[in-house]
């Protein structure tokens, strides 16, 4: 047998034989870690594993980043690389070279098909960064961090609790009739819901929340005055591109308004709204001359007022919810963290979050 070969199954054997030891070097009770990139908690397949106490983690997750993989078995290496750097992990040798030939102490490891790269070393080489996330009793977090996410990590620690308990118990095989084994913070396992949300926002949002609703593939609805679609008619446009639905926003004298807005937002996006809201001080007049001019009035089951800074009011009324609801944030400052919360909350608890439509108001 040629020596790298006798090597290599050498080495992937003993690596196999420490990632078993160490895997559940997580401080959580239970043993098990999640992964997260900026503000997404990834599925439970992709946690990280352990050699020698150092936490690696699949190659594939750094796609989100804009970082791909790729690898070449007969060579037995594996690269990364985005538009400006490059690194190839030689698994035979133990070390990983950039595109100047560059020599480094990093090594990468292939196990049951998966190609595992070392966090902390990735991280600062791609320009990253990353934490280790103490958990609540259904898990520890190994955040992965690129500088945009919004949330801090106690805050995404308390939005991703939930998400975490129903994958826990949906990759353990727990359901609503069996226990989860016992940790220092036991819960109840997930309840599965099948109620249908709505999410709306008064005002032109962010960026970041526009990205927050892309990471998810979800919809809303923005509510505009014509000021807004003047002000900023590419994020207008952007709007109307992603799949959300666009609304008018009234506080004033309902017919001045209304014209107004639709002009303007259909001369940003070549959009019709046909959906108005607006103040409950104006609700009675906005809404009979919606009426009388084919246009679908809407008021939100729960408002999310500016002064709305923690997620465990909104929580509390999302448990309340039966068979529908909808909540309207307003565009403030913490309305991306607000939202990111809420989005972890309706996917782990299985709400149908649907985009706001005349047809179903």
């Amino acid at each position: 047998m040629k020596k790298w070969l006798k090597r290599y199954i050498t080495t992937f054997f003993v690596t196999a034989f420490l990632l078993c030891l160490s895997i559940s070097a997580g401080a959580d009770s239970t043993g098990v870690c999640f992964t997260s990139t900026d503000d997404t908690l990834l599925e439970l397949p992709l946690s990280p594993v352990y050699y020698s106490g150092i936490p690696y983690v699949s190659a594939r997750v750094f796609a989100y980043f804009g970082i791909y993989y790729s690898y070449f078995p007969s060579e037995l290496t594996a690269q990364l690389y985005n538009s400006s750097k490059l690194v190839l992990f030689n698994m035979d040798a133990g070390n990983a070279y950039n595109a100047n030939m560059e020599e480094y102490q990093a090594s990468a490891v292939y196990r049951n098909g998966v190609t595992y790269v070392p966090v902390e070393w990735t991280c600062n080489y791609f320009g990253l960064s990353c934490s280790y996330i103490s958990g609540k009793g259904y898990g520890d977090i190994l955040r992965l961090k690129s500088g945009s996410e919004v949330l801090s990590d106690s805050l995404f620690l308390n939005a991703a609790t939930t998400l975490m308990q129903c994958r826990y118990n949906e990759y353990y095989g727990y359901s609503e009739n069996t226990e989860p084994p016992a940790t220092e913070t036991p819960k109840a396992p997930i309840k599965k819901r099948s109620a249908v949300i709505t999410l709306s926002f008064i005002g032109l949002p962010s960026g970041k929340l526009l990205d927050t609703f892309d990471r998810y593939g979800l919809s809303g609805c923005f509510f505009l005055t014509a000021e807004d679609a003047k002000n900023d008619p590419d994020t207008v446009r952007r709007i109307a591109g992603s799949g959300h639905s666009i609304g008018i926003y009234s506080s004033g004298t309902p017919s001045e308004d209304i014209t107004a807005a639709s002009d303007a937002i259909f001369l940003a996006a070549q959009f019709v709204p046909t959906i108005v809201s607006s103040p409950s001080s104006t609700e009675t007049e906005c809404k009979e001359y919606a009426e009388s001019n084919a246009l679908a009035y809407f008021n939100a089951d729960y408002y999310i007022t500016p002064g709305v800074s923690s997620f465990n009011d909104i929580e509390t009324r999302l448990d309340l919810t039966q068979n529908s609801g909808s909540l309207c944030f307003s565009s403030a400052e913490n309305s991306v963290e607000l939202l990111t919360s809420v989005l972890q909350y309706l996917t782990a608890n299985k709400f149908f979050v649907m985009a706001l439509r005349e047809t179903s108001i």
